[in-house]
């Protein structure tokens, strides 16, 4: 696991698809989140 983000971390710059990947990901846990304390 550590690898993988080290070898991850070793690219300059993130492509494309991984800034929509983690906006996605980020977009819909925060949304999820608020969904589960906001009540």
């Amino acid at each position: 696991m550590s690898k993988n983000i080290e070898r991850w971390m070793d690219r300059p710059l993130p492509t494309t698809g991984q800034i929509v990947l983690m906006t996605v990901v980020l977009g819909s846990v925060s949304v999820w989140l608020l969904f589960w304390f906001g009540d």
